[in-house]
């Protein structure tokens, strides 16, 4: 007797070229096989385990006898060199994982023909073809609770979303433990040192260490005002034999004479190295030094203006100290501090008229907080949302007023440029980025980081994530300062499965 089910193989409708008859077997179980094993001379044997052999599944057929195309088809269908999904009718919610077998069997008749065709299941199980997912967007975020309710137990494959950094995951169930990553590995670094990032011993060539003139960089405040023009040469100057004192930088040439009274300015600029501490560029807080000579006692005609300046990356005036004599004809000297070039301190000191002694002078940032210093005064203003800003370059303006002279000592005699760290924090790269996927697929026995291999960071358990009959938990680590917002999304998926 014939049973028209329909049969589908590698996702092929097979029945369509044959029916199946009575006599359809698709096994209870597959071969079981018990291991034992004789201690001494006790009686018997001590059991051990035991495991379940391939799954045979026969399917006896007939046909039309001259449907040579048929037959073709059938032959086409069933040439596969690996198990692929089989179907019957009566179950279209499950299937076996199958290859042919064997030799398949036909037998020409009269009128029709029949045969049979044996299938195996090398695992021996049947599938839902239905896909189950569980995830951990509610209720606790570290265990995803589900239940497997089958007769067998399932093989659990798992995608994790990052949402933010993280240096590890680490997946368990029942014994069973998948981890990836660096478990050690730190959200970043609080930093309470210092690093000095420009020593000025010896002080840098301007010409090899810095540019001269450099465009587009803010060298002097209030430029709103007046902008000087940007000319003239410098260098670095020793006043004994080389080498036997520090060299003194000063310009060499303020170049031609402006058709007009006006002031120019020779500037040089140099670039903030990176830091060794946290390897990056740019100083939130910091103390930079300079040593300057600005001598005009023995000429009141002349004038002059020294600019220190610590810039944005895009050139703009951070911070900023000058001191100046633009009086022309008496001594009238004036110190001014700078932020984002708005001027936030101003005064006049009379000890210069006295002293023919170097300045020292200093910008200290630190959070919102700018320090300006020199010999004989310091002074102190918060700017507020400045407590981010950065320094990446440093300049020196030397400014000259034509016709006039500029002062007799004229320079700088040293500088440094040390970076300061008041509990900065460093945010270190971490294995996990926001956007990375993690998926685990235990079926095959592979973990995949955006879809490559890192043998190198994962550690797999001597079995996959397996679920048993019954009651289910996955639970998940991760790095102890991921917090619950960056938490990230876990979800499994698995086909229930029976013998």
């Amino acid at each position: 007797m014939t049973n028209r089910m329909t049969v589908m193989f590698n996702e092929e409708e097979l029945s369509k070229y044959l029916y199946v008859t009575d006599g359809l077997n698709r096994g209870i179980i597959g071969d079981r096989t018990n291991t034992t094993v004789k201690v001494g001379r006790s009686n018997g044997e001590h059991f051990l385990d035991t495991t379940l052999g391939m799954r045979k599944i026969v399917v006896p057929f007939y046909m039309d006898k001259n449907d040579t195309k048929a037959i073709e088809e059938i032959v086409r269908i069933l040439n596969v060199d690996e198990p692929k999904r089989l179907i019957f009718g009566d179950e279209p919610d499950w299937y076996y994982n199958a290859i042919p077998d064997g030799e398949i069997s036909f037998t020409q008749l009269e009128k029709e023909g029949s045969g049979t065709i044996t299938f195996v299941a090398p695992d021996m199980y049947k599938y839902s073809t239905t896909t189950k997912t569980f995830n951990n967007k509610t209720g606790n975020k570290n265990e995803i609770l589900f239940d497997n309710n089958s007769n067998a137990t399932a093989l659990i494959n798992v995608e994790v979303k990052a949402k933010g950094d993280n240096g590890f995951v680490g997946l368990a169930m029942n014994g069973n433990v998948v981890q990836v990553g660096k478990p050690t590995q730190v959200d970043g670094e609080i930093f309470d040192d210092a690093e000095v990032l420009v020593h000025g011993d010896p002080q840098l060539d301007p010409n090899k260490n810095g540019e001269i003139n450099k465009v587009g960089f803010e060298t002097v405040p209030n430029a709103d005002q007046w902008l000087p023009r940007k000319q003239g040469k410098m260098s670095l100057h020793y006043y004994e034999n080389e080498g036997t004192l520090d060299p003194h930088l000063q310009v060499d040439d303020f170049g031609t004479r402006p058709e007009v009274r006006w002031p120019v300015e020779c500037t040089v600029t140099y670039k903030l190295p990176t830091d060794k501490t946290t390897n990056t560029e740019g100083a939130k807080d910091f103390t930079f030094r300079w040593h300057l000579d600005f001598n005009d006692a023995p000429n009141p005609s002349s004038s002059g203006q020294i600019v220190a300046t610590v810039h944005h990356k895009d050139g703009k005036a951070l911070c900023s100290m000058l001191l100046q004599d633009l009086y022309v004809g008496k001594l009238d000297y004036l110190i001014e501090g700078h932020v984002n070039d708005k001027k936030v301190y101003s005064y006049a000191p009379d000890v210069f008229k006295y002293t023919n002694v170097g300045n020292h002078m200093a910008i200290i940032k630190i959070g919102s907080k700018f320090t300006f210093k020199d010999s004989w005064n310091s002074h102190t203003v918060d700017i507020a949302g400045t407590e981010n800003e950065e320094g990446f370059y440093v300049s020196f303006s030397f400014l000259k007023w034509f016709p006039y002279e500029t002062p007799y000592v004229y320079g700088i005699f040293s500088w440094n440029f040390q970076e300061n760290y008041v509990q900065l924090w460093h945010d270190n790269p971490n294995y996990f980025m926001k956007g990375d996927v993690l998926t685990v697929n235990s079926e095959k026995n592979e973990v995949l980081i955006n879809g490559r291999k890192d043998w190198d960071n994962t550690d797999i358990g001597s079995k996959p994530l397996i679920a048993e009959i019954g009651k289910n938990a996955l639970g998940i680590v991760v790095s102890d300062w991921i917090d619950e917002a960056h938490f990230p999304d876990v979800t499994i998926y698995f086909q229930e499965r029976k013998i």
